[in-house]
Formats: C-alpha cells, structure tokens, sequence
C-alpha cells in the first residue's frame, strides 16, 4: 500500500469525525446522504405496462442492461467492502464510502426488483440472475472490472472503480 497516497496514509488520531480535515470529501458524503432513497419508494407498476409494450429485440437489450447493471453492482459493493473501506484511512472518505455501500446494496436491490418484475418467465429471471457466468458479453465486463480492481495501485482502481 503506497504511503504516497492522501488517503491510505495511517492516522490514528483519526476515529472521531470532527474537527474535519478534508471538506472536499466530507461534502461528497453529505451529498450522498442528501440523495438517499430506498427500492421501496419506487412504483414498477407502470413499468410492467411500458415492458409488456416494448418489442422483443428492445426486451432482450434491456434485459441485458439490467443484468450487468445487477452483476457490476455486485462487483463494486465487493470492492467498496474488501478493499476501499478496509485501506482508506481518512474519516470523512470512509463516510462517504460507507454510505456509498449502502447506496449500492439498494441498486443491486432495485435492479434484482426490476428483473423479478419484469421479467416473469423463471428460465430466463434465472439467466439475468446468474448473468456473470452464462452471458457471454456480462462475463467479460465483469472479468474487466475485476481485474482493474483487484491488483493495481490504489489510484487506478479508483478510476476502474468509477468506471463500472
């Protein structure tokens, strides 16, 4: 871990929120909370009505969209929990990653609604559910994502991280 980076650098004064020392981050938490919203909130019943609508090609496409969408959010709370909450040091980045994570747990929530919703027939919910290993095209995004934000320096998985 390189010590170069701001916010991997070790503080152990560090464990009380206040007196801030990085408002740039404290104000990307703040504005995080600030757009916070549950799956609950949402109404899909017209949804179902604009799907049934839809042609075939542009259910296909969409549904696929929703698979990568349900299999990335997957990938970045990994991420978020396994690498970026444990190394990063500075308070007001770990709130911000923090609350992050729980904003994604509720985009993998939505998107997982939106395929149980959607789409009825239980061969094909199961294939988006599982889109990582049978789709072709989902598999090798994920393999990219994974990659970039596996191994490299801090840095460059930041920018993968945002990326995906």
């Amino acid at each position: 871990m390189s010590t170069q980076e701001i916010l991997l650098r070790d503080d152990p004064n560090r464990f009380v929120t206040f007196p801030l020392q990085r408002l740039d981050s404290w104000l990307m938490y703040k504005k995080a909370v600030a757009s916070f919203w549950t799956a609950e909130e949402v109404d899909l019943s017209k949804d179902v009505r604009d799907w049934e609508r839809l042609t075939l090609d542009e259910r296909h496409c969409l549904s696929h969209v929703l698979a990568f969408f349900a299999a990335s959010n997957g990938i970045v709370i990994e991420n978020s929990v396994e690498r970026f909450a444990r190394e990063v040091k500075v308070t007001e980045a770990r709130c911000f990653y923090g609350f992050q994570i729980d904003i994604e747990n509720i985009h993998s929530e939505m998107y997982s609604l939106l395929i149980e919703t959607l789409i009825r027939a239980h061969q094909e919910n199961n294939k988006l559910f599982n889109a990582i290993e049978i789709l072709s095209c989902v598999k090798k995004k994920a393999e990219w994502a994974l990659n970039w934000i596996q191994n490299p320096p801090f840095a460059k998985r930041l920018v993968a991280f945002a990326a995906v």
